[in-house]
């Protein structure tokens, strides 16, 4: 059930029993420009509360937001859970907004947020990761960009997205990634999809590390908008490869297997 919650000690105990909230109440305590990008560019609250859960239950107890926007997932998952979550952020105006919506919420102590880029980043800090399609701005159409604050281009794109797959080997057995409308690279085959749910305009996923090194293989998630489309793996998607194995669920397909090509 939906309920309208309206201030900021409505929104909290809604949430805390286990109430869903309109994410119109939440987002209004966005500024403006961040409130009117919320639909395209920030996580739902239903789907920040549902990934806090999973994290939970995973055993999960510090996350990393790559490309936390204005905190809405680290700000709802605070709420809804005991994990710390700390949120990556290149747009400093973003970040200055994600704080004041955390300290707003009463959750700035597990909520924090970096102005940075992936290089700045401690990855051994945190057992798990969150993403939302967090690279996929760079090779979108210069019309949907959030704003020109920021250098977007395809080859930053695959700059981060080869870093962060880097990232995905060295972290350690049982580390977690949740994904949204995909990360957007290769997911090697060390990690088990173990939950996945269609999620209003996307699909959740929970990611676990099994295993200490990939058997050779990768995962490459699938998302049926023009968006995520645009960010993934054109190696994969050419016609010269082809998928060694696949996980479905009733709707289609959620991710495809491929063997890592000759070096």
């Amino acid at each position: 059930m939906m309920y309208a919650a309206r201030n900021t000690e409505q929104i909290l105990q809604t949430l805390r029993c286990g109430g869903e909230v309109e994410d119109e109440d939440f987002d209004a305590y966005l500024p403006p420009g961040p409130r009117l990008a919320s639909r395209q560019y920030w996580t739902p609250v239903a789907v920040a509360s549902l990934a806090a859960q999973w994290l939970s239950r995973a055993g999960a107890r510090h996350v990393l937001d790559v490309g936390s926007g204005c905190g809405k997932l680290c700000v709802v998952g605070a709420i809804v859970s005991e994990l710390a979550f700390v949120g990556l952020e290149h747009r400093l105006n973003l970040v200055r907004i994600a704080r004041k919506l955390a300290h707003r919420f009463g959750v700035d102590d597990r909520a924090t947020f970096r102005h940075g880029a992936l290089v700045d980043v401690p990855f051994e800090e945190f057992d798990a990761l969150y993403f939302y399609n967090p690279f996929g701005e760079n090779v979108f159409a210069e019309a949907e960009h959030l704003d020109t604050n920021v250098a977007l281009t395809p080859e930053r794109f695959q700059d981060d997205i080869r870093l962060m797959e880097a990232v995905l080997e060295r972290m350690p057995v049982g580390s977690r990634i949740v994904s949204y409308h995909g990360f957007g690279g290769r997911i090697p085959d060390a990690y088990e999809l173990t939950c996945s749910e269609r999620a209003r305009t996307g699909t959740l996923r929970l990611w676990t590390k099994m295993r200490r090194q990939a058997q050779g293989c990768y995962w490459v998630e699938r998302e049926n908008t023009a968006a995520f489309r645009d960010a993934q793996d054109q190696e994969a998607l050419s016609a010269a490869r082809r998928p060694v194995d696949a996980i479905k669920d009733n709707v289609g397909v959620l991710a495809e297997k491929y063997v890592y090509p000759s070096q």
